[in-house]
């Protein structure tokens, strides 16, 4: 990255069919500004020192640009306490039936997502 000048564009392209954009602000920091197939969003900013041809990239500092109605911190407990916890926080929360308060009472608490194992945990919620 040292023959970057601040707005300066990446394009980084990985297989199967994935592709970002990312605008290089200065002092290893990026933003990026087109995401198709990947898990990084448009307004994503991170650090990195270095993009290594056929290798991972390794990024620092990596900060979702929230957009409302969005998240990226999804709440998981297993007590009446965790469902208010996240209420206050203002994020979704997920319940475990096999924790601290029966399943019964979490669906009298009004908890709307209740899970019976950690692998429905990964599969109903692997893009959060």
């Amino acid at each position: 990255i040292n023959d970057l000048q601040p707005g300066d564009r990446v394009e980084v392209t990985w297989l199967p069919n994935r592709r970002c954009v990312f605008r290089y602000e200065g002092e290893a920091h990026f933003i990026v500004e087109e995401a198709g197939n990947a898990k990084l969003h448009a307004g994503d900013s991170f650090d990195t020192t270095c993009f290594l041809v056929g290798k991972p990239m390794y990024l620092d500092n990596l900060q979702r640009d929230e957009v409302p109605g969005t998240y990226s911190v999804l709440y998981v407990g297993d007590s009446l306490v965790d469902q208010a916890t996240a209420a206050n926080a203002g994020v979704p929360f997920v319940a475990c039936s096999w924790g601290f308060v029966a399943r019964e009472k979490l669906v009298e608490a009004g908890c709307e997502h209740i899970i019976d194992s950690p692998r429905e945990l990964l599969c109903k919620y692997e893009n959060i």
